[in-house]
C-alpha cells in the first residue's frame, strides 16, 4: 500500500509544455501559504481559534466562585510512542434488516435505552497512534496535487485520510456477520497490510467518514 500511495505522488513526466507538472514536494513557502482546515458539522473551523466545545462547556457551568485544590501537572508537549487518540462512535441500525440509520460520535448524548427499545444499537471503538507534526507535514506534502489551471497546490484531504488509515488506527472492535472480532494485521513498519486495508474500506462509509473526522478533531484539539 505504501508503494501505491507513493506511485500516485510521484512527479509525472508531462510533454504538453501548456501544462505544468504535478509537484511531489512543493516549496517551503508555498507550503506556508496552505491553510490547513477541519471539517465539522459541513463548517470550516480554523485551528487554534476558539476553545474545543468540551472545554467551553465545563467552563461555561463554572461561576468563578469554586476553586478547587488540584495537584496541577506539566502538559505533555511531546509525542511518544504510547500516544493514543481514541474515538468511539454509536451506530443504529433497523433491528430486522440489519441496515445503519444513523452514526454519531459517542459524545453525543443519546436515550440508550429508548432507543433500544425501537432499533438496533451498536458503540464501536476505534484506537489511532497519535503522528508527529513530522510525519503530519509529509502527509500533508504527499497528498498534496498541483492544478495546472489555478497553479495552486492544494493537498487532497481524502490521500491525507488514507494516511491516517493505513499508517495510524492500530485497534478496533468490529465483529463479522458472526460476532467474531476481526483483527488487524500489521506490516513491519506499522502500516496495514493490504487485506486488512480492503476490510477496513468495506466499513459503511458513514462509519469511516464520522470516525476520521473525530480522529482528525481530536488530533488538532479543533471543535
Amino acid at each position: 500500500m505504501e508503494n501505491e500511495i507513493k506511485k500516485e505522488n510521484e512527479v509525472q513526466e508531462v510533454t504538453n509544455e501548456n501544462v505544468e507538472p504535478k509537484i511531489e514536494e512543493p516549496k517551503v513557502e508555498e507550503l506556508k501559504k496552505v491553510e490547513v482546515e477541519v471539517e465539522d458539522a459541513n463548517k470550516k473551523v480554523a485551528i487554534g481559534t476558539e476553545l474545543p466545545s468540551e472545554i467551553q462547556e465545563v467552563l461555561d457551568k463554572v461561576d468563578g466562585s469554586e476553586s478547587k485544590d488540584v495537584d496541577v501537572k506539566v502538559p505533555k508537549l511531546f509525542v511518544s510512542d504510547e500516544d493514543n487518540i481514541n474515538v468511539e462512535v454509536d451506530v443504529i441500525f433497523n433491528a430486522k434488516t440489519g441496515d445503519i440509520l444513523s452514526v454519531v460520535v459517542a459524545e453525543v448524548e443519546l436515550d440508550v435505552e429508548k432507543i433500544k427499545s425501537v432499533f438496533g444499537y451498536e458503540r464501536y471503538k476505534f484506537v489511532f497512534s497519535r503522528p508527529t507534526y513530522d510525519k503530519l507535514n509529509r502527509y500533508r506534502q504527499r497528498s498534496m496535487e498541483y492544478d495546472a489551471i489555478s497553479k495552486v497546490n492544494t493537498i487532497n484531504q481524502l490521500k491525507l485520510r488514507d494516511f491516517f488509515i493505513v499508517y495510524h488506527l492500530k485497534e478496533w472492535n468490529i465483529k463479522d456477520e458472526n460476532g467474531k472480532g476481526i483483527g488487524l494485521q500489521f506490516e513491519p513498519n506499522g502500516s496495514l497490510v493490504d487485506d486488512t486495508i480492503d476490510i477496513v474500506y468495506g466499513l459503511h462509509p458513514s462509519i469511516l467518514d464520522v470516525v476520521i473526522t473525530s480522529f482528525e478533531r481530536k488530533m488538532l484539539l479543533v471543535g
